[in-house]
């Protein structure tokens, strides 16, 4: 329970130093010796964005189902039961479908436009 207070009056110290330090920029921020002035904004040029534009690549499909049979391989590698023998199957057909992804994945690389579809 003491540690609980503890806490309580620590967060209320810290939120009541963030409040006087916010005061105090306020104050300081009016007066030209308070230190740096804020910049004001430079005007874009009519039109311009001031991020352009740049389309992200998003995961293949491809890529998204390998890293989701190595997470697979991962957990069921990890799991201590035997299932009368199913988990070893299941983890022989895993890791070969991990290495058939990756080779997919490689390839994909490999040859962007031919796998690529438009965003």
């Amino acid at each position: 329970m003491e540690r609980k207070h503890f806490l309580a009056a620590a967060g209320i110290a810290g939120a009541a130093l963030t409040v006087a330090g916010i005061a105090a920029a306020d104050t300081s921020s009016n007066t030209p010796s308070g230190g740096c002035a804020p910049m004001a904004p430079k005007p874009l040029p009519s039109g311009a964005s001031p991020r352009p534009h740049v389309p992200h690549q998003r995961a293949s499909e491809i890529d998204s189902a390998y890293k989701h049979v190595v997470r697979l391989v991962d957990m069921l590698s990890k799991d201590p039961n035997d299932y009368d023998g199913h988990r070893v199957k299941a983890l022989e057909f895993l890791t070969n479908a991990e290495s058939e992804l990756q080779q997919a994945v490689a390839y994909e690389q490999a040859h962007p436009t031919a796998t690529s579809s438009p965003l």
